[in-house]
């Protein structure tokens, strides 16, 4: 059998696209799963929550993960193993994207000028907060209607806990299908 330039330059450009599809989705996908996962949230009144812009790491040896899809979730730590941000515009009233950074600050240790530092100092540069809220990207199914986040939340005392959840796409919209514990305090 005789394959010609153009059928393997087909196949090829083929290929590509399908495993740039399952490993780069577009921002637009990622903006929509994580809205998604955050609707619960952004439903509620009262306290906010601080949202890291920075994805959360993923927990080691965690709970609950057998029941998920098993490509999204695969590509869920993909996406997360090296660090990365979060799209811009995610939050609501209820939810308050910060920088990293400035979390990270509010949370050291109190420094020598007497300012506060652990929840104390988070509290104080967060007044009117709850906690903290981290998500990680999405990973996606290679067929893109299934993926796949991880959300933690924590405050003040034993305060804290981390969930899958799966999303589906149906008619274009996604929805949670599935939570799954991963740990809690």
């Amino acid at each position: 059998m005789k394959i010609t330039a153009r059928a393997c330059a087909i196949f090829i450009l083929t290929a590509t696209c399908a495993f740039r599809a399952f490993a780069d989705p577009p921002a637009d996908d990622d903006r929509a799963v994580l809205q998604a996962t955050l609707a619960a949230l952004c439903a509620q009144s009262g306290p906010f929550d601080v949202l890291s812009n920075s994805a959360a790491q993923l927990p080691l040896g965690a709970g609950g993960e057998q029941q998920l899809n098993g490509e999204a979730l695969g590509d869920m730590r993909q996406r997360n193993a090296a660090s990365s941000h979060l799209p811009a515009d995610l939050g609501c009233p209820a939810v308050h994207p910060a920088d990293e950074e400035a979390i990270a600050a509010a949370l050291r240790p109190p420094a020598a000028s007497g300012r506060p530092g652990g929840w104390d100092g988070f509290y104080a540069s967060f007044a009117g907060a709850r906690g903290l809220i981290r998500l990680s990207l999405p990973g996606y199914s290679k067929a893109g209607d299934v993926a796949v986040v991880y959300m933690s939340s924590a405050c003040r005392g034993f305060c804290g806990a981390g969930f899958y959840y799966e999303l589906h796409r149906v008619k274009g919209a996604w929805s949670i299908t599935r939570r799954s514990n991963a740990w809690v305090t």
